[in-house]
C-alpha cells in the first residue's frame, strides 16, 4: 500500500511517500501443511519532501539506512485513535 508518513529527521519534519507491506507472522503449530514461514515487511521510499521542497536526493546518501529505519518505525506505529470515537462504541 502506498502511504505518506511524517518523520522527525535531525530536527526537521520530512514527509516520506512510501510503498509499504507490513510483516506477516508465520504459523509454526499444527499440521505441517497448515503452517507457513514469517514474511518480512517490504518498504520502499518513493520520495522525501519538506513542505514543497523535494529532498529525494537524500535517498542517494549515507543517510539512506537511517531514513529507512525511521520510515519503518513510522509505518508500524499504531494509528492514533480519537478517544471520543472509541468511547462511542460503549
Amino acid at each position: 500500500m502506498r502511504i505518506n508518513v511524517v518523520i522527525n529527521f535531525y530536527g526537521q519534519n520530512l514527509t516520506l511517500d512510501v510503498d509499504f507491506v507490513p510483516a506477516i507472522a508465520g504459523k509454526y503449530t499444527g499440521p505441517w501443511e497448515d503452517s507457513w514461514p514469517d514474511e518480512a515487511e517490504e518498504l520502499r521510499i518513493i520520495s522525501v519532501k519538506q513542505g514543497d521542497q523535494d529532498l529525494s536526493w537524500l535517498l542517494e546518501t549515507a543517510l539512506l539506512d537511517e531514513l529507512y529505519g525511521k520510515a519503518s518505525d513510522a509505518c508500524n506505529e499504531p494509528p492514533e485513535q480519537d478517544l471520543n470515537e472509541s468511547m462511542e462504541r460503549f
